[in-house]
Formats: C-alpha cells, sequence, structure tokens
C-alpha cells in the first residue's frame, strides 16, 4: 500500500528581482500543510515543504534540486501531491516565478508526471496558472488490470484560468483557501474516501459563487487530467455493512440465496433455489411451505437502516425462485416462482390467478415459466469457456474506457470554458455510434459460469454508464434537455462511472 506525499512551496520573498512581495503565500504553505494533516491523514513526515522559513526565500536552483530529490524517492503505489503557491507570468508560455527567477510551468508539470509514482496531482496557484497542457486522455490497453489502470497517471488544478490574476490577502490566497476547506469539508466524504474528482467540483463551484459575488476579483479554477479514472484518497476507516448470507442444503434442495427486497413497511426476501430432483406441481408447493417457514424470521438486510426498522419482526412477503441448475439462477432464468404473503397483505392482488400458467396449490401461489427449458438449453448451447468469456469482456471494456476518457476530458475542457456546447458536442457526437455498437456487442456475449458471471454483470454495468455519455451531449439527442441539466446528469454520469470502475477494482483483488 503506498503513502500520499506532499511537496508543499510558497514563495513570498521577490525583493531580489523587483517583484511585488507575497507574504500571504506563508499563510498558503501553513494551510495547506494544515489540511492536508487534518483532511487527509497525511504524516508529518510525508510533507516538504520549501518556503516557511528565510521569510519566503526559495531559489529556482534549490526547487530543482529538491524537487528531484524528492521524486526520485518515491514509490510506485505512491500518491503525490504538488502545490505551489506564488507569482505566475501572463503570455504564450506559463512560467512560476522563483525569488530568482522564472522555471517553464510545462517543464515542471512533465517532469512531475514521468515521475515513479502511480497517482501524481498538482494544485497550482498563482496568476494566470491555467495556461498548461496536459497529454490528452488516459488509454488502456487490453490486459491491464483495473486496479492498475485506476488512478495511473497524472491531474492539475489551477487555481485561475491563462488570463486571469489570482488573489490573496491576509488571510491567505482565495483558491487555496478553497482547496483547504474541500481537503477538509466530511461532505464530501463517500464510503470513508474523498476522489480528486469530486474535490475539484467542489473547488470549482465555490470559486464560481466567489466570482458571482466578487466580480472584481475573478478566478476561475481549471482542471485537466491523463489519469485513469480518479484518485481516491482515504480520510477514514470505512467498515461497510456486513450482509448476512443464506445458505441450506439438503437432499432435496439448496437455498442459494435470499436476497433483501424490503419496501416501505413491508419486510420482503426473493429466495433463490436449486432443486436437485425433478419434482410434481404439488411436491414444488410443499417444498415451498417449508422454505418459507425456514425463511419467515430471517434478519438479512442491505444496511444498518433496514436492520433497525425490520428486525425481530415476520417477513410479510417471501418470492421463492427455483431452477434445476446453477447456471439458469446465475443467468436469472427459473422454471417457476411462489409467493406467499401473510394475512396482513391484499392476498387477492399478490396471489392472483388471472393470466396464464398460474395455480394456487396446498394455498401456494405458483407461477411457472414455460419458456425455461427452451431459455436453460440456450444458456448452455452459447456457454463458453470461461477464459473466452473474459477476454471478450476485456476487449470491450478496454475500447470503451479509451472513448469515456477522450469524453470526459472533452467535458472538462468544456467546464473549463475553453470549449463552447456547440464544439463539444460536435466532438462527441461521433463517439455515439461506436460506442452504441460496443455496447450491443456487450449484451450479445457468450454465458459463463456461476463463477465469472458476477464479474460479466460488473463490467456490463460499467459499460451501461459510459453508453449513458451518449446521451447527453449527442445532436440526435439535442433538444431533450437543457444546457443546465446536461450538465448536472453528466457530472453525475461521470461520478458513477468512478464509482463502476472503483467496485471492479475492488472485485478483481
Amino acid at each position: 500500500m503506498g503513502r500520499i506525499k506532499a511537496f508543499l512551496i510558497g514563495v513570498s520573498d521577490y525583493s531580489s528581482i523587483g517583484a511585488t512581495n507575497l507574504p500571504f503565500c506563508q499563510t498558503d504553505l501553513i494551510n495547506v500543510n494544515k489540511a492536508l494533516r487534518k483532511g487527509i491523514h497525511l504524516d508529518e513526515k510525508d510533507i516538504f515543504q520549501m518556503g516557511i522559513t528565510n521569510n519566503g526565500h526559495v531559489s529556482s536552483v534549490d526547487f530543482i534540486h529538491a524537487l528531484e530529490l524528492f521524486l526520485v524517492n518515491l514509490q510506485k503505489d505512491d500518491i503525490f501531491i504538488f502545490y505551489f503557491s506564488g507569482h505566475g507570468t501572463s503570455g504564450d508560455i506559463h512560467n512560476i516565478v522563483f525569488s530568482d527567477g522564472l522555471l517553464n510551468t510545462q517543464d515542471i508539470i512533465n517532469k512531475i508526471s514521468e515521475s515513479f509514482a502511480k497517482s501524481k496531482v498538482l494544485f497550482i496557484d498563482c496568476c494566470y496558472s491555467g495556461n498548461f497542457r496536459v497529454d490528452g486522455a488516459k488509454n488502456t490497453n487490453l490486459e491491464e488490470s483495473i486496479e492498475s489502470f485506476q488512478g495511473r497517471g497524472y491531474a492539475v488544478l489551477s487555481g485561475s484560468n491563462a488570463i486571469e490574476p489570482s488573489y490573496g490577502g491576509s488571510n491567505g490566497s482565495i483558491f487555496t483557501n478553497v482547496l483547504c476547506d474541500g481537503l477538509t469539508n466530511k461532505t464530501l466524504v463517500k464510503k470513508g474516501e474523498v476522489s480528486l474528482y469530486d474535490l475539484q467540483l467542489w473547488v470549482k463551484r465555490l470559486l464560481e459563487i466567489h466570482t458571482l459575488n466578487n466580480p472584481a476579483t475573478p478566478q476561475h479554477a481549471i482542471y485537466r487530467a491523463n489519469i485513469g479514472g480518479t484518485i481516491h484518497f482515504k480520510i477514514s476507516e470505512y467498515i461497510p455493512y456486513e450482509k448476512v448470507n443464506i445458505y441450506f442444503e439438503n437432499e432435496d434442495y439448496i437455498i442459494k440465496s435470499l436476497e433483501p427486497v424490503h419496501h416501505g413497511p413491508k419486510k420482503r426476501y426473493s429466495a433463490k433455489i436449486l432443486l436437485k430432483k425433478p419434482f410434481s406441481d404439488t411436491e414444488i408447493a410443499n417444498v415451498s411451505t417449508k422454505i418459507q417457514k425456514k425463511l419467515l424470521f430471517s434478519d438479512v438486510y442491505n444496511n444498518k437502516i433496514q436492520e433497525e426498522r425490520y428486525k425481530g419482526y415476520p417477513s410479510d412477503i417471501i418470492w421463492i425462485y427455483f431452477a434445476f441448475n446453477n447456471t439458469d439462477i446465475s443467468q436469472g432464468n427459473y422454471y417457476c416462482k411462489t409467493t406467499w404473503v401473510n394475512d396482513n397483505q391484499d392476498k387477492a392482488s399478490w396471489c392472483s390467478l388471472e393470466g396464464a400458467n398460474k395455480l394456487l396449490i396446498n394455498d401456494v401461489h405458483i407461477e411457472f415459466y414455460p419458456q425455461y427449458k427452451i431459455i436453460s438449453n440456450f444458456i448452455s448451447d452459447n456457454t463458453r469457456d470461461n477464459d473466452e468469456v473474459r477476454y471478450k469482456v476485456k476487449e470491450i471494456r478496454y475500447q470503451m474506457i479509451t472513448y469515456a476518457e477522450a469524453i470526459i476530458s472533452l467535458f472538462n475542457e468544456y467546464q473549463n470554458k475553453t470549449i463552447s456546447e456547440d464544439e463539444l458536442f460536435a466532438r462527441v457526437t461521433p463517439y455515439s455510434s461506436v460506442l452504441d455498437r460496443l455496447f450491443f456487442e456487450s449484451n450479445d456475449l457468450p454465458f459463463s459460469d456461476e463463477t465469472v458471471s458476477g464479474w460479466v454483470q460488473a463490467n456490463i454495468s460499467l459499460f451501461s454508464t459510459i453508453h449513458d455519455f451518449t446521451l447527453f451531449y449527442n445532436e440526435k439527442f439535442r433538444n431533450n434537455r437543457d444546457s443546465s441539466n446536461r450538465k448536472l446528469v453528466m457530472q453525475s454520469t461521470v461520478l458513477r462511472y468512478y464509482e463502476d470502475l472503483k467496485n471492479l477494482k475492488e472485485l478483481e483483488q
């Protein structure tokens, strides 16, 4: 497990080159140091800073020497954070200004991007700091795992765009104060972590609000990334709710799973049953009754809230699905379903006999699925070796992820206000037909056994999220939403994409 390591610079003393001194940059250093320790729990020994002593005098030579020494000691799983506060130059080429002169900002970004650490984040707080580039969107390949891809690369968040000054005062710089607020903001924590994507959205939004309220000192943060997915900073220990697994086996059947589908005041379960031998309709009704009694007081929940609400109460509704092999269960193909409801429910509605293939046997409502055998044979005929299925999934995945990252990169530029919405439409629309084709391919994959099916479904969930990108900045659907709504749903879908990647990473681990 890597560590988070930070390299912080605040240049306050510019007397030797005749530029205005910036005493508040020392305040910035103190604030960032404190935010990193308080917010994402960096150890003091993992923070290196220049500019807190010697009146904020930092020479370019000392900086380069210290940075190179710091970078060479990074480990491959580390997250490296770079922060700069000081002067920056305007013009075609942006430079960071040190106490004795200039260093090219792009050269510094490139040097850091090539370092050994898996994840690199740069926060640059100076005038005109949005004048930088990153090397396009992150690509992946057929063989790369999600664990390797997720978080690999670098990202830059600047305090202003390419034509704006950055502002500060005795309390520190505006951008840095907002950044520190985001780093320590507990509302951004999800499952014990803060994502870089959430952090930059927070910073950009607060600077937008600042600009609206203070039009004389406008600042617009710029975010660009060449990184797989996003970076997650661990904030606290997260102990997920431990869901109980129900498993029971006898000579007739196996209870494979019991899924809580509680809703409102009703405690409801869905049970999946593997039958070990053929049964008559009456025998299935009798088996269903035995299972219903066994499961009546089950305590299986999705979260603590459900547990506190339903624990100790008998079930209101239990659906029991029967199949004759594991592959059918993993693919959602069932021979029949029984429904049991208690006397407080509307039995006439839940146990209706309207329509075909429904029976009431010994007070057990059974619905048969006449296509079960046909579908079961189809699944059997189209089940392939697990390695073949994995290859086909990965073949689709690396292409869809590559397109997803390209679209997100373009969307970031739209949010940076460096391209218009019309240009975003023009550049994203051509991806739609390719993503349509890949998504349809993912829905026509061969079947696999139950040991792989969960992983396949997690990938298909990712593919579905990526395909949703085509619904927003696609000329075909332009009139379905206004600009504000499109932006919000795209942001939400990008966050879902990152969550899907994170879930897949954990599953593959």
